[in-house]
């Protein structure tokens, strides 16, 4: 079974073969692997080239088939008017579902085959080329877990911090989390020592927040849009330590030893980790 799905805040349109669907595909191009772009030189006297840099390109991935409806008219200006703002697309095929982020960059003029049935062809172009799971990945970081059971005996732990797990990435190429922080608690005495810092010990990367959380505060650490944002003081991407990156952070393919800590232990805080998994296609 193969159907795509091109929904946004104004509607929803189907791609298919079978009763379903408005839009009947009769091809579809740009599912694959991304095109790459390569930087080489050359050297005189030598033979071949050198690679310097290569870049995945943005995707576009080209629609065409036949548009049947009773109403053409109508039904045609439906789909100009949710395919005139960005959307999400999503390939279901098999028993896979994928996802990209897109905007129409062409669709041609509609070309009549009958009463109810015109020839189209829809084009998308992808910024980012990676396709990703339906929904993103979500990890509790760092909370409390409750020890407590319906039976014990004293001396017993209650609770306990978990703070290091080891994270999966199942895509094809690396991902870029982001985590939240959150303050449950009531405030804290000062403290000599504060911050957030999280570390992947499998890429030997670290990044440190250094500031203290309020009762309430919810800080966003957010790798993939490059700043560091908090719900009492906003912007907060300065507070960061001179040797982090957020550029430097990510999560390789396969398993990521990641942990949390707090440098304050009077703050009671959590922190959630979410991240996309990227395919370089969304067929094979």
């Amino acid at each position: 079974m193969f159907e795509a799905r091109f929904e946004n805040g104004y509607g929803l349109i189907r791609f298919g073969g079978g009763r379903g669907p408005v839009f009947h595909v009769r091809e579809i191009a740009g599912l694959g692997p991304p095109k790459k772009e390569f930087n080489v030189t050359g050297y005189a006297g030598q033979p071949g080239q050198e690679l310097i840099s290569e870049k995945d390109l943005a995707r576009v991935i080209t629609l065409s088939g036949d548009i049947i409806a009773t109403h053409m008219q109508s039904e045609a200006a439906r789909m100009v008017k949710i395919l005139y703002h960005p959307g999400r697309l999503t390939i279901l095929s098999g028993h896979r579902k994928r996802s990209i982020l897109c905007r129409c960059t062409d669709f041609d003029d509609l070309e009549r085959r009958g009463k109810d049935i015109s020839r189209a062809v829809i084009q998308l172009t992808c910024d980012n080329p990676y396709f990703t799971d339906d929904a993103a990945q979500k990890v509790d970081l760092f909370q409390r877990k409750d020890l407590i059971k319906t039976t014990f005996t004293l001396p017993c732990a209650f609770s306990s911090r978990v703070n290091r797990l080891t994270v999966i990435n199942s895509g094809d190429v690396k991902a870029e989390p982001v985590f939240t922080v959150y303050n449950s608690g009531s405030a804290s005495a000062a403290a000599e020592s504060y911050g957030i810092e999280i570390e992947n010990s499998t890429t030997g990367q670290s990044l440190l927040v250094e500031r203290s959380t309020q009762p309430g505060e919810v800080i966003t650490i957010d790798i993939p849009g490059r700043r560091v944002t908090s719900s009492a003081a906003g912007d907060i991407t300065a507070s960061i330590s001179q040797d982090t990156f957020l550029s430097d952070f990510w999560l390789a393919e396969g398993a990521n030893d990641i942990e949390a800590v707090n440098y304050n232990a009077g703050e009671d805080i959590s922190v959630v980790m979410q991240y996309n998994n990227k395919y370089i296609e969304a067929v094979y």
